[in-house]
């Protein structure tokens, strides 16, 4: 555009006196394009170019320096190694051993079934995978029916089998005694059944306790349980009424039997004498094996029993 007498004339108008156009403007659009193409073809050959090469020349400085270490004698590989630190001595992988594999007990896989509500010796039989036809083997035995076939929740049998078929059962029926029910040794064979008694040391031992508050109370502070306490309570029942009678001050002393083996206590067994004073006044009782059976007698020779309790209610059965 072009400006003539204070008016601003378009270069696209024809001028008033009809003179030439003022000539146009060119644009310097090819220098653009080149000054933008120049450095990324700089960029371009920088970011290429130093790779290229180099990735040329690493193979071979790998070849070279692999036949270098071929050259090596094995002397210098052994130093090498025994410079290094201990943390790197091992990691360099080797020939992977062979796993180590359990090898089975003699006595084959031994298995132990814990009884759960409403099991059955079958359904434990079941349950990992046995030989039923063993099971109905073993209990062809009066004494291996008897102890296999009434369970409680919480009892454990131990089986040892070879691939199902039954070698061996093994149940504790209690702290002395244990149960084995054994295949015979010929192919074929039935199977043996013994009960195993387990020695079992018995200890004596002795408590006294006072009542300040009540008879469990005085038990538990002597460190007796409260099995022995309802048994002494039991042995004077006769003469005194544990519900009503007992005073702060009474005492007692108890001689008792306590089951031990292997180190551990297993319970509490039979008092062995016992005497209890109430409001000042003692009782004794001392416990006797007979023929059939044990009881407990005074130190004069009289049954602790008599024709009536004290206690209209047995003070062991009161909860």
């Amino acid at each position: 555009m072009s400006q003539r007498d204070g008016k601003i004339l378009h270069d696209y108008k024809t001028l008033p006196d009809g003179g030439p156009r003022p000539p146009r403007r060119r644009h310097g659009w090819p220098w653009f394009a080149a000054g933008l193409a120049v450095p990324l073809a700089l960029v371009l050959m920088v970011s290429n170019g130093p790779d290229a090469a180099l990735s040329k020349i690493e193979p071979e400085i790998t070849q070279a320096e692999d036949a270098a270490d071929a050259d090596k004698p094995l002397a210098d590989t052994a130093a090498s190694a025994a410079l290094a630190p201990e943390d790197s001595i091992g990691t360099t992988p080797g020939p992977t051993p062979a796993p180590e594999t359990e090898t089975e007990p003699a006595d084959g896989t031994r298995v132990v079934m814990q009884v759960g509500r409403g099991d059955t010796l079958e359904r434990l039989f079941r349950r990992n995978d046995l030989r039923i036809a063993d099971m109905f083997e073993m209990l062809r035995d009066d004494s291996a029916r008897r102890h296999l076939t009434v369970l409680r929740p919480g009892d454990r049998i131990i089986v040892h089998h070879d691939e199902g078929r039954v070698l061996h059962v093994e149940r504790e029926l209690d702290e002395i005694r244990v149960l084995h029910v054994t295949r015979g040794s010929d192919e074929g064979a039935s199977f043996d059944t013994r009960i195993e008694e387990r020695e079992v040391e018995v200890r004596v031992a002795t408590a006294h306790a006072r009542i300040r508050s009540s008879l469990f109370n005085a038990g538990r502070a002597a460190g007796i349980a409260d099995s022995i306490t309802m048994r002494l309570a039991g042995l004077f029942q006769w003469d005194i009424d544990f519900a009503l009678e007992i005073r702060e001050g009474d005492e007692f002393r108890v001689i008792y039997e306590e089951l031990w083996r292997d180190g551990e206590r297993l319970r509490h067994g039979n008092i062995l004498a016992a005497e209890f004073t109430n409001r000042g006044r003692k009782y004794r009782a001392v416990r006797f094996d007979m023929d059939d059976g044990a009881d407990y007698f005074t130190p004069e020779g009289r049954s602790v029993r008599k024709a009536f309790i004290r206690a209209p209610v047995d003070f062991t059965r009161i909860s």
